[in-house]
């Protein structure tokens, strides 16, 4: 079986997913830490500069990803990335990454080599696949699919304080600004640009913890027979 939770920056996805997977027993497959982890392969092994991200060769994508030099790992109901043996998940969660991600997904050579990643793990798996177009394009044919969304202050806000646990310091106006810009290339890319599949639910999290966004959804799930 495949879920799929969409949405933008820090509309509590991830955290959500996370739960949600632990709590279904099924793996969760986070499609925004392999776009950090390719982008930071590519700067940091591949020596790519900021403008080099906006159109990977692919023959470096082909180097990645056919030889199986990076691979996506879910144990002890963690996600990780890791390249040639090495676990980058400790570095892929940043400002910078996250930049560097935002850039190089959306070169259309990108998403291609990484979809197939991710529909590898969903062929031997019941998954809750999280991302910006995981039920519009990875999984077009999920069991169900969620877009989560919240207002954008309190997004920031969520942002703000998860860089912070992480010993960066950014003030709220910053993080509206980082989150907001992100939102717009997301929505405006060319290639699996960020909105709701036609046929997903909507759920604003505003003002719900993530246990009540949770039961939303498995009160969905359970209507529609899960």
């Amino acid at each position: 079986m495949i879920i799929t939770i969409d949405g933008p920056t820090a509309s509590g996805k991830s955290t959500v997913a996370k739960l949600l997977a632990k709590k279904l027993n099924f793996v969760h497959l986070n499609s925004g830490l392999l776009y950090r982890g390719i982008a930071y392969v590519l700067v940091k092994f591949f020596n790519y500069s900021e403008q080099d991200l906006i159109s990977p060769k692919q023959t470096d994508l082909d180097q990645i990803i056919l030889n199986h030099k990076l691979v996506y790992k879910y144990e002890n109901q963690q996600a990780q990335v890791w390249y040639e043996g090495q676990d980058l998940t400790p570095y892929l969660k940043n400002k910078e990454v996250d930049n560097f991600a935002s850039i190089s997904s959306a070169a259309p050579q990108v998403r291609a080599s990484l979809m197939s990643i991710q529909r590898q793990v969903a062929q031997s798996n019941d998954v809750i696949a999280e991302g910006r177009d995981t039920g519009t394009v990875v999984f077009p044919k999920a069991d169900r699919k969620i877009f989560l969304t919240a207002d954008l202050n309190i997004r920031a806000d969520r942002w703000q304080k998860s860089m912070l646990a992480v010993g960066k310091n950014y003030t709220l106006e910053e993080s509206m600004k980082l989150v907001d810009a992100r939102d717009q290339r997301d929505i405006s890319r060319h290639i699996a640009p960020l909105k709701p599949a036609q046929d997903s639910i909507v759920i604003d999290s505003s003002n719900l913890t993530c246990d009540q966004v949770i039961a939303k959804i498995c009160e969905y799930n359970i209507k529609k027979n899960i």
